[in-house]
């Protein structure tokens, strides 16, 4: 298969409508031309919600809002106090005194922005509203139309072998997976679908380190832990979300020097990545490679990667999918030429 469908060229949209209070709105919101204060937001349950809003008194002081909310519809509103009195070190609670600041409404538009209107007891403060968007997203809470849409770790297990690695499902769809057994390395390039309220299903082209190729079609059922499916040949896949931190991905991120390893940990070249995702380098063996990365939702850990081989032989179109990870600033590839398939690490 030489590509992911034509949604390769297109960017992902997402349904921007209103919506009731949930858990994936938990995280922090800021205003990035006021950056310095802004809203840790935690949804208790479906009537409440805590609202850390941190900012500062006039005098230019730190000042630390509290408001624990009601939830109705897409806001949640309440009584906003700050406290005062309790001494570092002694943390003494009988020193401590709450003193009511005003009061704080935040409505959520959507996953991504929010508005946060203000009205203080204090004339010095005054009244307002601010327009918010996201800044980050709690630890395995993610903010999309299904739950499918993410990155996971998985195990298949097939004809007596098994195989461990990663699946990256994007949102419009496509999906790329990775397994590695003690004998071989496979990599997926496809397409999923929801079936039903917590079922789905996917096809998929795998790619085989050694040439082989082969249609696998598969069905199961998934929920926020994770998802199980059977798959062609009595297969059985069991995958859980990955935990990692979401945040404002991009390509200047993913932007440096790398050099390119296999599945099995060998050097095979170098790349370089360019900040508006421009990605070049050679391999080893003297093929040189041209191309670039796309992200599709910069909420989301998950990129694109289109590449032109050269210079060994007929050029050769590569595509694959790709996840950073910004502790290690490294590049994980999953990626087929539509006769073999190519895991790499950049790093």
């Amino acid at each position: 298969m030489k590509h992911l469908h034509y949604v390769l060229l297109l960017v992902a949209t997402f349904n921007v409508s209103a919506l009731d209070i949930n858990p994936e709105l938990s995280g922090s919101w800021y205003n990035p031309a006021q950056d310095g204060h802004g809203l840790n937001v935690a949804t208790l349950n479906e009537d409440l919600t805590l609202v850390y809003w941190y900012v500062y008194h006039t005098d230019g002081t730190p000042m630390f809002l509290i408001t624990v909310g009601t939830n109705q519809g897409d806001s949640t509103s309440g009584t906003t106090y700050y406290n005062t009195g309790m001494k570092f070190g002694a943390f003494d609670p009988d020193d401590r005194e709450q003193t009511i600041w005003g009061s704080s409404t935040v409505t959520f538009h959507d996953c991504y922005s929010a508005t946060l209107e203000y009205t203080s007891d204090d004339p010095a403060y005054g009244s307002g509203s601010i327009p918010m968007q996201r800044l980050t997203f709690v630890s395995g809470i993610k903010c999309s139309e299904s739950a499918l849409h993410g990155t996971f770790h998985a195990s298949w297990a097939a004809n007596g072998e098994v195989g461990f690695g990663v699946a990256t499902l994007f949102e419009n769809g496509d999906m790329a997976f990775g397994a590695a057994s003690d004998t071989t390395a496979e990599i997926g390039l496809g397409q999923w679908w929801e079936t039903g309220t917590n079922t789905f299903s996917f096809e998929a082209n795998s790619f085989v380190d050694t040439g082989e190729v082969e249609i696998i079609t598969g069905s199961g059922t998934f929920g926020a832990d994770g998802l199980t499916a059977s798959y062609t040949g009595n297969g059985l896949l069991v995958a859980t979300p990955v935990p990692s931190f979401q945040y404002d991905l991009s390509t200047q991120m993913m932007a440096g020097t790398y050099v390119v390893q296999d599945i099995w940990g060998t050097n095979v070249g170098d790349a370089s990545v360019l900040s508006d995702g421009t990605v070049t380098g050679s391999t080893l063996d003297g093929c040189d490679f041209d191309g670039s990365f796309s992200v599709p939702d910069t909420l989301f850990n998950q990129a694109y990667l289109i590449l032109d081989v050269t210079n060994c032989g007929l050029t050769t179109g590569i595509i694959g999918s790709a996840t950073y990870n910004n502790n290690q600033n490294t590049i994980s590839v999953l990626a087929s030429d539509g006769f073999v398939g190519y895991y790499w690490l950049l790093q």
